[in-house]
């Protein structure tokens, strides 16, 4: 950066930049207190940008430049501060820009003294601190000025309350700056709507210039008098914290993200407390503790004249500024992580198709396998013995020899209603009978589906039942790979019927191609003749409601992929795995399947081999599936690592684009038209997608209904995948370790380091 510690010989040319709209209250006694500064008036202009205000401030502009010919009123279109404030440093002549705001009035020597300093201090930036004073003689106003300027509403921002020597600082008030110095760093970013000060000190320190703050210069601010407009700035100024931060690697100082860690830890332990008592303590602790922190900040703000009525107030505009500011906060990190999300899938995408990579999942390639001989796809000691003699392409495994022992292993819990078409499907498959089993294991069902396993005892294989205390699948899974005794687990659903081919097919595939898992493809069928089952399996069916999940929509080879249904395992793989993880309740096999690709182990699924699958038809039952499965996605990957496919997050990011363009909405006007075209678009797409999965049997009906199961299940997906986030957040009890993985995967992601 160039030199400017040189003195001049005469005081620098200052260009006053002033950015206002509707300031018809404020701009006159703005202008009046520049217009009086003691700067030499012949080394002074001052340039109004005005955004098109409507409220007389036009009228009041036009007065002044008249009266005085320093005064230059530029017009800007674009409304927005960063834009007003570039036009006039292009307009400007002078070598010094001053950043003036329309709600604040000057001393007499502002000008003069941030010169001085500037000049002499070898600063890229100067700027004093301001005193915040109620915009009317309200209650509100009065709270809202005591709260913007004490520690406890602010933090350690020292160009609000500090006083004593110049200091070097992150930010300083109504900035002045070498008029090169900002050239050399591009001017105002346009895209960040406010911290616009902030970011353009973070371009300036990257190349070496600091900010010094000078308290002593004091500014009067005149604190917003309505509520909503209070509300309305924190809400905005909470989202232009962390958004630049994620989007723009602008770097704060820790107090700006306090209000985020406050709301966001009060979501996490609200979403808690439904199954948790230690969760309810722990929430009603911290509200109780902020209420008394709040309380005690407004006595000691008011402490001259400390009445009933201002202390609460006051310490009701605490709780409105630091819950609106970490909401807003928490709009910008959803906003910034969904834009860069964004981002990575585009380049992801275009690196993916240079590189011919198919599968955007990051496990695999969905390449059409091409069949051979058993090789080193199966490590050593795993089984190859199941390689010798493996059938041709047409050949059925029923008619060869050296067949593998088959333990078909199904989990259940009340499924009286769909087991016993399940088990028959099983017992009369093709696979020789006495190379098979069958293990039932039961979560404690209470429905008769026990005496129905009974009954099938006989069946022309061995029928065993084994009881699963704990209730979930995956505890299931593994008691009845322990009670097996099979080289081959095929995993099958009570809710499920197969065709007679299925376990000789499997196996079929499974020695052919030395794959440690072979799967097929589900087809889904409604499990009551209503409206709504019928939209159900239609929804889960179609390529708009389940993405490219292909062993749910298909394809037309035999293919590796990160999942396929009723999964055929080799045993000796799934010891070598682990197993299943007793910790995952849903998407377990996914997790199983991602340890398996990890050991050399693929997943081949063959679409050839279909299922008939028999969907909820409970509208309750359905919606839940689909909000618990959405929180097995992002806890385990979170809390495991485990690897999920770009489709599963798909939901999340629409939720949170939605959530983010909604709260943004609130406070700015040009954020509505995003958020209605974002709906707009999504109902369009999602009656087209029913339109096309009925075709010409759909009725409106029908076709409303689905279009509308669309959209409560991606929405309740995607908040089951926030509470997954949400419940990692708050199992996570190490803060160090939280904040480790926090800083470094937003460091990764944002190259940010936080100031202190």
């Amino acid at each position: 950066m160039t030199d400017t510690n040189v003195v001049p010989s005469e005081p620098p040319m200052v260009s006053m930049v002033v950015v206002c709209r509707n300031e018809s209250n404020w701009i006159s006694r703005c202008l009046d207190s520049v217009v009086e500064n003691d700067y030499p008036a012949d080394r002074v202009e001052i340039l109004v940008v005005d955004g098109d205000s409507e409220d007389g401030t036009q009228e009041i502009l036009r007065q002044y430049a008249s009266r005085y010919p320093r005064i230059r009123v530029l017009r800007n279109e674009g409304r927005f501060l960063p834009l007003g404030l570039n036009i006039g440093i292009r307009a400007a002549r002078g070598e010094i820009l001053m950043k003036v705001d329309g709600h604040s009035e000057y001393p007499v020597n502002y000008i003069s003294e941030c010169v001085h300093h500037l000049v002499r201090s070898g600063a890229a930036n100067v700027g004093g601190g301001f005193d915040g004073v109620p915009g009317s003689d309200t209650l509100f106003a009065r709270a809202a000025a005591k709260v913007l300027f004490s520690e406890f509403g602010s933090g350690n921002s020292r160009y609000r309350f500090s006083t004593g020597q110049p200091m070097w600082a992150d930010t300083a008030y109504s900035g002045c700056y070498w008029k090169k110095s900002l050239l050399e760093v591009g001017l105002y970013d346009e895209a960040i709507r406010r911290s616009e000060d902030i970011n353009l000190n973070c371009k300036l320190r990257a190349i070496g210039g600091r900010t010094l703050l000078v308290p002593t210069i004091r500014v009067k601010y005149h604190v917003r008098a309505a509520f909503r407009q209070f509300c309305r700035h924190a809400l905005s100024n909470g989202y232009w914290v962390t958004f630049p931060a994620i989007a723009k690697g602008t770097r704060f100082s820790l107090r700006h993200f306090a209000p985020l860690a406050f709301v966001t830890s009060l979501l996490a332990l609200a979403a808690l407390c439904f199954s948790s008592s230690t969760a309810r303590i722990a929430m009603a602790v911290i509200a109780a503790g902020y209420i008394a922190c709040a309380l005690t900040a407004a006595v000691v703000v008011w402490r001259d004249r400390p009445s009933p009525g201002v202390v609460l107030t006051t310490a009701f505009t605490y709780a409105t500024y630091h819950t609106l500011y970490g909401l807003g906060s928490l709009a910008g990190l959803v906003a910034g992580l969904v834009a860069g999300l964004v981002a990575g899938l585009v380049a992801g995408l275009v690196a993916g198709l240079v590189a011919g990579v198919g599968h955007l999942g990051g496990r695999s390639r969905s390449l059409p396998v091409a069949p051979g001989a058993c090789d080193a796809a199966i490590p050593a000691g795993t089984g190859p013995e199941l390689c010798a003699g493996a059938p041709a392409a047409g050949e059925s495994a029923a008619s060869g020899a050296d067949l593998p022992f088959v333990s078909v292993v199904l989990t259940c819990r009340n499924e009286a209603r769909w087991i016993e078409r399940c088990l028959e499907s099983i017992t009369q498959n093709d696979y020789p009978a006495g190379l098979m089993e069958i293990v039932v294991v039961d979560g404690e069902s209470t429905d008769g589906t026990r005496d129905i396993i009974e009954r099938h005892k006989s069946a022309r294989c061995p029928v065993s039942l084994v009881r699963n205390a704990r209730l979930h699948t995956a505890f299931g899974m593994n008691l009845g790979i322990q009670a097996a005794r099979g080289d081959v687990i095929m995993k099958i659903d009570g809710h499920s019927e197969y065709p007679p081919n299925y376990i000789s097919e499997c196996v079929r595939y499974l020695r052919q191609y030395g794959a440690a898992n072979v799967g097929g493809v589900v087809d889904c069928v409604p499990g009551a003749d209503t409206t709504f089952a019928r939209s159900a399996a239609k929804v889960i069916s179609s390529r708009f409601g389940v993405g490219n999940a292909l062993f749910r929509v298909g394809t037309n080879m035999p293919i590796w992929a990160d999942t396929a249904f009723s999964g055929c395992y080799l045993k000796s793989w799934l010891e070598k795995a682990g197993m299943y993880d007793e910790n995952v309740r849903r998407s377990q096999d996914f997790d199983l399947n991602g340890r398996l690709w990890a050991l050399g182990g693929g997943t081949l699924l063959v679409p050839s081999i279909r299922v008939k699958y028999h969907v909820r038809a409970s509208a309750v039952d359905f919606f839940r599936h689909g909000l618990s499965n959405g929180y097995w996605v992002t806890y385990p990957a979170l809390d495991r690592g485990t690897r999920f496919a770009v489709r599963h997050f798909v939901p999340l990011a629409f939720l949170v684009f939605m959530i983010a363009f909604a709260s943004l909405a609130i406070s700015y006007g040009p954020a509505r038209p995003f958020f209605a075209a974002g709906v707009a678009a999504y109902a369009i797409c999602a009656i087209a997608a029913s339109a096309l999965a009925w075709k010409s049997a759909g009725t409106p009906r029908l076709i409303f209904t689905t279009a509308v199961t669309f959209g409560i299940l991606h929405v309740l997906y995607g908040c089951g995948s926030l509470l997954g986030i949400a419940g990692w957040a708050a199992s996570h009890r190490p803060i160090r370790g939280l904040w480790r993985h926090l800083s470094s995967w937003v460091s990764m992601a944002a190259n940010i380091r936080f100031s202190r």
